[in-house]
């Protein structure tokens, strides 16, 4: 048995914990060839590792990238007024007050330019519990997480980033949790795979991912999460892009942004799943309504030509697209993207959203998901 023991200095410098966690994984790969079962097990005081990557790698010092922590709930004009950039196609991470009604009744929006250059958003104010908005620019990932697994603590930014694929895929964000200090939470793993915390999963909250516009159409009381103060971009960057990836696709496996649908969320990913490319969703039409099984339970998916946004929903109800609107077979109400009725018998009611489905670059998605099954228009 090798001990691995971590030493203090590592809260205050990354290289010296990537160098640990990099010969962590060279025991595990030694732990494999020797007939090892893939997990790397230290002794007391030593880090504990268990989870199946082909590279973690040093993507920035820690500390360069810092978190945004209790961000200003401004108006969304006050909004369009600070964020220069900030138009009509900006996209947004979105909460809708129907997702969580039992965290705020007060819709919210994240911008992701405001997201870029920190990664991380510690969200105290808005929630009665305290939630981590979290996007990679690397993997073209939204998720939030609810943060009652570590206590409350906050999440930051290792610098480390994790690969499932090979060098050529983006790299994945690993957090760190302010609690232990030495627990990795990479984003796309759905928890910590290192640390005291090693298996500890995170539970996952809805949230739509669409562009400003739409968004503030559907949601005319919304709040919006900014910075108190807007900081141009350090350059300690894991990548200098910008925006979120293009919805183009390969022969293997779409290198656009898709939704996510996992058998189950786990720690470290699963095997399969769902994955509805972007540029497969997108047509002719401006919404579309795509009827899917996942694990055995059926779901809904809309798709937004318009907002550039997919969700998916659990219901037993049946949609079609009747005059360039989604509607329910059986009382011809009309839907949003965001699953709620705007007119119609049903108005006001809201579909149960799937709250482990996410957005994420293609090559990440089947970094983490190998065995997802890929829709295809042509089913």
């Amino acid at each position: 048995m090798t001990t691995l023991s971590v030493s203090p200095q590592w809260r205050r410098t990354a290289h010296r914990f990537a160098s640990v966690v990099l010969l962590a994984l060279a025991v595990l790969f030694a732990a494999c060839d020797s007939g090892g079962q893939g997990g790397s097990s230290m002794d007391d005081g030593g880090l504990e590792c268990s989870f199946p990557v082909e590279f973690l790698n040093e993507g920035a010092n820690r500390g360069a990238i810092t978190p945004i922590n209790d961000p200003s709930l401004v108006r969304a004009s006050r909004a369009e007024e600070e964020l220069s950039a900030f138009s009509n196609t900006s996209r947004v991470l979105g909460l809708p007050p129907s997702f969580h009604s039992a965290y705020n009744s007060t819709p919210l929006a994240i911008p992701l330019d405001v997201l870029f250059d920190s990664e991380v958003m510690n969200l105290d104010k808005w929630s009665r519990r305290p939630l981590a908005i979290t996007f990679c620019p690397l993997t073209s990932s939204t998720l939030v997480f609810d943060r009652e697994a570590i206590d409350g603590a906050r999440f930051e930014i290792s610098g480390l980033l994790l690969n499932k694929g090979n060098e050529e895929h983006p790299g994945n964000l690993v957090m760190v949790d302010a609690e232990s200090g030495e627990s990795l939470w990479p984003q796309m793993s759905l928890g910590a795979v290192c640390g005291p915390d090693r298996g500890t999963s995170l539970r996952t909250l809805p949230a739509v991912e669409m562009q400003w516009g739409r968004w503030k159409e559907l949601y005319p009381n919304t709040r919006v999460a900014i910075k108190d103060t807007v900081e141009a971009a350090s350059g300690a960057r894991h990548s200098s892009v910008r925006t979120a990836r293009s919805d183009r696709a390969t022969d293997e496996v779409p290198l656009g942004r898709v939704l996510g649908i996992p058998d189950r969320a786990r720690v470290g990913g699963g095997t399969g799943g769902l994955a509805l490319a972007f540029q497969d969703l997108g047509g002719a039409s401006p919404v579309r309504v795509v009827e899917v099984t996942v694990s055995r339970e059926n779901m809904v998916v809309f798709w937004s030509a318009d907002a550039r946004a997919a969700m998916a929903y659990k219901t037993s109800a049946s949609f079609s697209v009747q005059d360039g609107n989604i509607v329910d077979d059986q009382t011809q109400s009309v839907w949003s993207v965001a699953g709620r009725a705007l007119s119609g018998p049903r108005v006001g009611d809201q579909l149960r959203p799937v709250g482990r489905a996410f957005i994420a670059d293609g090559r990440a998605w089947f970094d983490f998901q190998p065995d997802t099954r890929l829709w295809s228009s042509s089913q």
